[in-house]
C-alpha cells in the first residue's frame, strides 16, 4: 500500500540559502536565510549549458540544389542568472537599497533532510548548490504602499552568475592496493582534452611512487588510470636508479614529468592518447645547476613551464624535452624552495625552508619576497594561489596562513587545521571550493574542506560521509583541473603514507551522480 510519508525526492522545504556579499575569502561570512538579518528566496534559477545550435551545410556532392550537412556551430553560453528575493525585516535598513554594483553576491542552496540546516559546511546531505560571484543587474522594491494588503514586502534583485554547480557529499575509497608497493609522493590528473565528451578530465590520473630498496625490480613506480581511478596500471621509469626517490609528477599536454632532485634532473615520456600508457623514458640534465636541484613545478602551459629547487633555484621551461633555463640563480634567496603554484594568469609563487615566500607578477620575469617577509621560521610546504593577492601557504610545523593583499600581511588560520603538526597541501578547485592536507600527532591524516573559499573550514563528518580512512599521511591532493566547476570540485585524490609507515596509498573520492 502506497504511504503518505514516502520521501525519495527533494522538495523545496528540504532546502535553505545562505547569502554572501563580497568575494569568497576569509572575513566575509555567509548570512543564512532568517537568522542573519533578512528572508530571502532564489527563484527563476537559469544555468544554460551551451549556446544555441546551427548546422553548418555545404553543397550536396551527389545532387543539385541539395545539401549536406557537415557540422554544427555552437555558440558560447549566456551567463546564468536568478532572482534573489529579500525580505525587509523590522529593525533593520534592507542592504538591498543600497549601493551594490560591482559587489560579488554568492548563494549557496543547501538541500538534505535530517542535519541543521543553518550548517553551511555539515547542513547538507543531497547537495549544496553554489550560485557563485554574481552581479546585480536590476532591483525591484516593488508595491509598497498597498494600504489594503498585508502583503510580505520585499526587494528583488536580478542577479547574473559568473558560474553555478553543486557540490556533493564525498567516500573516500582505497585505490591500486595491489600495484602500490611504497609511499606515493604525488598524484595529479591529466588535463582534459575535447574529445573527452562527458566529465572531461576526470578519467586520467597519474601517480609516483618512492623506491622500496635495491633491486631494480622495487624502484620507484607510476601508477596510472584511464578510467576515473577504477583501474590501474604501472610501470618503472627507464634510467631512475634502483633507490633513488622521485620528488614530483605533472603533465603537460600529452607529455609526463616526473622531477628528481637526487639526481638533479627530470624524466618524460610521451602519454598514449589511447591507452594512457606513458611511452618511452627519456632524462633531462640540461639546464640544472649544481646544487639547484629540483622539487617542485607548475605547468602554466605545455610550453611555459616553472621549477623550483634547492638553493633557491627557479628555472622555466619553454620545451620539457630539451631541457630548463635559470630565471632566478638563488640571488634573492638560497634557501631550498620546496613549492611553486600560479593563479594561472601572471602571479607566481614559491615558498621553501625558513618560512621564505617569493612571487612573479609577470610570470617570472621578475622576483621579489613579500613585504611581511615570512608567516613563520617553519619549512613551507604547500602554497595555493587563488588570486593575485590572495594566498594559502602551510608549514612544517602545522600553521596555516593566509594572505589577501598579496603577502603584505599574514592571518593565522587556526580553524582548518587544529592541531595540526604539519601541513602537506592546499588545493582549491574552484573559488569557493577548497581542501588542506594535514597530519595530527600519530601521526595521523586529516582532511579539511571549505566551501565558502576559506571563510570557514570543517573537518570529520562534513563533506565527508562514512569513516575518514585511517593512515599517516595525505603528501598531497590530486583535483581535476578541467575548467568545469562541477567536475572539480567533486572529484579528489589523496596519495601518501599507509598506517604502518611502510606502504603507499591511494585514496579516492566522488560525488554520488546520478
Amino acid at each position: 500500500m502506497p504511504k503518505l510519508n514516502v520521501d525519495e525526492v527533494v522538495t523545496q522545504q528540504h532546502v535553505r540559502a545562505f547569502v554572501t556579499y563580497g568575494p569568497p575569502q576569509p572575513g566575509n561570512s555567509a548570512l543564512y536565510y532568517g537568522i542573519r538579518g533578512q528572508y530571502w528566496w532564489a527563484d527563476g534559477i537559469e544555468n544554460p549549458v551551451q549556446g544555441d545550435i546551427s548546422p553548418i551545410n555545404t553543397g550536396d556532392p551527389l545532387r543539385r540544389k541539395r545539401y549536406k550537412r557537415i557540422g554544427r556551430m555552437v555558440e558560447a553560453p549566456d551567463l546564468g542568472s536568478y532572482a534573489l528575493k529579500l525580505a525587509h525585516k523590522h529593525g533593520t535598513l534592507p542592504r538591498a537599497f543600497g549601493d551594490l554594483a560591482g559587489c560579488p553576491i554568492t548563494t549557496h542552496l543547501s538541500a538534505g533532510r535530517c542535519k541543521n540546516p543553518s550548517d553551511l559546511n555539515r547542513g547538507y546531505e543531497d547537495w549544496l548548490y553554489i550560485l557563485a560571484n554574481g552581479e546585480a543587474t536590476d532591483r525591484s522594491p516593488g508595491d509598497m504602499t498597498g494600504q489594503d494588503s498585508d502583503d510580505l514586502l520585499m526587494t528583488e534583485l536580478s542577479i547574473t552568475t559568473a558560474e553555478q554547480y553543486g557540490v556533493g557529499p564525498l567516500q573516500f575509497i582505497t585505490r591500486a592496493a595491489t600495484e602500490i608497493n611504497a609511499e606515493v609522493v604525488d598524484v595529479v590528473f591529466a588535463p582534459p582534452r575535447d574529445c573527452d565528451g562527458c566529465d572531461p578530465g576526470s578519467k586520467r590520473i597519474y601517480a609516483i611512487t618512492k623506491a622500496i630498496g635495491g633491486s631494480p625490480t622495487n624502484q620507484a613506480e607510476i601508477i596510472w588510470s584511464v578510467d576515473g581511478g577504477l583501474t590501474y596500471s604501472q610501470g618503472n621509469i627507464t634510467g631512475l636508479g634502483a633507490t633513488v626517490n622521485p620528488t614530483a609528477i605533472e603533465v603537460a599536454g600529452e607529455i609526463l614529468i616526473v622531477l628528481c632532485n637526487q639526481s638533479n634532473c627530470l624524466f618524460w615520456a610521451a602519454i598514449d592518447p589511447y591507452t594512457g600508457a606513458p611511452g618511452t623514458w627519456s632524462t633531462v640534465t640540461a639546464g640544472f645547476a649544481t646544487g639547484g636541484n629540483p622539487n617542485d613545478l607548475y605547468v602554466a602551459a605545455p610550453n611555459d613551464i616553472y621549477i623550483v629547487g634547492n638553493g633557491g633555484y627557479i628555472y622555466r621551461s619553454r620545451d620539457i624535452t630539451a631541457g630548463v633555463t635559470v630565471i632566478s640563480a638563488g640571488t634573492i634567496t638560497t634557501q631550498p624552495l620546496q613549492r611553486i603554484r600560479g593563479d594561472g594568469l601572471e602571479t607566481l609563487v614559491a615558498v621553501g625552508n625558513l618560512g621564505v615566500v617569493l612571487y612573479s607578477t609577470d610570470l617570472g620575469t621578475s622576483w621579489s619576497l613579500t613585504v611581511a617577509g615570512s608567516p613563520t621560521s617553519a619549512t613551507l610546504f604547500a602554497v595555493e594561489v587563488k588570486s593575485d593577492t590572495h594566498w594559502w601557504v602551510g608549514a612544517g610545523n602545522g600553521n596555516l596562513y593566509y594572505t589577501l593583499n598579496q603577502g603584505g600581511s599574514w592571518v593565522h588560520d587556526t580553524e582548518a587545521a587544529p592541531s595540526a603538526t604539519v601541513i602537506t597541501d592546499i588545493v582549491f578547485p574552484t573559488d569557493h571550493v577548497g581542501y588542506v592536507a594535514y597530519q595530527v600527532a600519530g601521526p595521523s591524516a586529516r582532511l579539511a574542506s571549505t566551501v565558502d573559499g576559506g571563510d570557514t573550514w570543517a573537518t570529520g563528518p562534513a563533506r565527508i560521509i562514512g569513516t575518514f580512512p585511517t593512515f599517516r599521511s595525505a603528501n598531497r591532493i590530486a583535483v581535476p583541473r578541467s575548467g568545469a566547476p562541477q567536475v572539480d570540485a567533486n572529484s579528489v585524490i589523496l596519495g601518501g603514507l599507509d598506517g604502518a609507515g611502510t606502504g603507499g596509498v591511494l585514496y579516492v573520492a566522488q560525488a554520488n551522480q546520478l
